[in-house]
C-alpha cells in the first residue's frame, strides 16, 4: 500500500473496478514510514535550526535558541501517523478491500493471505527572460544580436517582480518558523524582526542575479544597448540618436502596474507593488486591491511581518486563473492568520 498501490486502487476504484489492496506492515509502504516522509520531515527540521543559527541574514535578532530533539522525532512520527491514517481512510472507498497480512500467488489471478484467497479486478502488492535568453540562444547558434534596455538588465520579473517577492516569501517563511519554533523542537528566548536587514537582503539578492545577466550580454555577438527604443520603420529601431537595424525585432518589453479606475488612487499612501517592494517600514495596517498572484503574495508576506492586512477582490474568488478549490483553500488558510478578505466587493 505504498504510493503506486494505494493510488492505483484509489483511482480504479473511482472508474468502477473492485479493487483488493494488500499490506503486510504499515500502510504507505516504505515511503511513508521508513523513507521520503520521515527522512523530509528531519530536513524541514535541520533546515529550521541552519535558519535559527543564521537568522541575521534574513534581519531577524535571536537572543538565542536551544534544539529539543526528542520534540523533533515525536514531530516526525506525528506526521507520519497523520498521513498513514488518510491513507486508511483513502482505503475505504466504496470498491475497495483493505486486508492486512502478507501475500503469496496461488495463480496469475489469484493471491493468499493467511487463509484467505482474493479475486478481483486488480490486486496491489505494496533581462526580461524573454529578451535575454532569446538573446543569448541566438548568439550561441552564430547569430548577430542587439539587446535594448531602458531599464535595469533583468525586466519586470527580476527587478520588480518575481524574484524580490520571493526573496519576501522567504524571509517570511522564517519569521513564521520562529513564531512555531517548539513545533519544530527548538525553544526559542525571543526573536525580532529587522526590517531594515529584510529590505537590504532582497535587494542584494536582485543586484547579485542583474549582474549575472549582465555579464550573460556581454557574450560574443550580443550588443548590450541602454535606452528607450522606438520603431523607425519595420526593421528599423532608434535608441537616442542610434539607429539599429534587423530582419528580426522581438518585443519582450515587460509588464507596468496599473491602477484600477477608480477614485483617490493618487492620494498620499497609496502605492503600487513597485513601491511596496522598497517600502522602509512595515505598515500597521495594509488594504490590498486585487486577489491576484501579486496582491496574495503580499497579504501572506505582510501578514507575516506583523501588519493587519485586508484583501478587496471583485471577482467571486482570489486567483481566478487557478483551481477554484485550490484557491479557496488557499484564501482560507491565509484567513487563519489574520488577513481579511472582502470578495466581490
Amino acid at each position: 500500500s505504498g504510493p503506486g498501490g494505494y493510488r492505483a486502487a484509489h483511482y480504479a476504484a473511482q472508474h468502477g473496478l473492485t479493487v483488493t489492496i494488500i499490506e503486510a506492515a504499515e500502510a504507505g509502504g516504505t515511503c511513508l514510514n521508513r523513507g521520503c516522509i520521515p527522512t523530509k520531515t528531519l530536513c524541514r527540521n535541520a533546515e529550521v535550526v541552519d535558519t535559527m543559527q543564521h537568522a541575521d541574514v534574513f534581519g531577524v535578532a535571536l537572543d538565542g535558541f536551544q534544539l529539543q530533539f526528542p520534540k523533533v522525532i515525536e514531530r516526525k512520527q506525528q506526521v507520519v501517523e497523520q498521513l498513514r491514517s488518510g491513507i486508511e481512510t483513502l482505503m475505504q472507498t466504496p470498491g475497495i478491500t483493505f486486508v492486512r497480512g502478507f501475500a503469496h500467488f496461488k495463480d496469475s489471478k489469484t493471491v493468499v493471505v493467511g487463509d484467505e484467497e482474493y479475486t478481483a479486478d486488480n490486486i496491489m502488492i505494496a533581462t526580461g527572460p524573454g529578451g535575454y535568453r532569446a538573446a543569448h540562444y541566438a548568439a550561441q547558434h552564430g547569430l548577430t544580436v542587439t539587446i535594448i534596455e531602458a531599464a535595469e538588465a533583468g525586466g519586470t520579473c527580476l527587478n520588480r517582480g518575481c524574484i524580490p517577492t520571493k526573496t519576501l516569501c522567504r524571509n517570511a517563511e522564517v519569521v513564521d518558523t520562529m513564531q512555531h519554533a517548539d513545533v519544530f523542537g527548538v525553544a526559542l528566548d525571543g526573536f525580532q524582526l529587522q526590517f531594515p536587514k529584510v529590505i537590504e537582503r532582497k535587494q542584494q539578492v536582485v543586484e547579485q542575479l542583474r549582474s549575472g545577466i549582465e555579464t550573460l550580454m556581454q557574450t560574443p555577438g550580443i550588443t548590450f544597448v541602454r535606452g528607450f527604443a522606438h520603431f523607425k520603420d519595420s526593421k528599423t529601431v532608434v535608441v537616442g540618436d542610434e539607429e539599429y537595424t534587423a530582419d528580426n525585432i522581438m518585443i519582450a518589453t515587460g509588464s507596468d502596474s496599473k491602477c484600477p479606475p477608480i477614485e483617490g488612487t493618487t492620494l498620499p499612501g497609496v502605492i503600487t507593488s513597485t513601491e511596496l517592494l522598497n517600502i522602509d517600514h512595515i505598515p500597521e495596517r495594509l488594504c490590498i486591491i486585487g486577489a491576484g498572484v501579486i496582491g496574495m503574495e503580499f497579504a501572506s508576506v505582510f501578514s507575516s511581518f506583523g501588519s493587519k492586512v485586508s484583501v478587496i477582490e471583485f471577482l467571486k474568488e482570489c486567483l481566478p486563473v487557478l483551481d477554484s478549490d485550490i484557491a479557496k483553500r488557499l484564501r482560507q488558510t491565509i484567513g487563519k492568520r489574520g488577513v481579511e478578505f472582502s470578495m466581490q466587493s
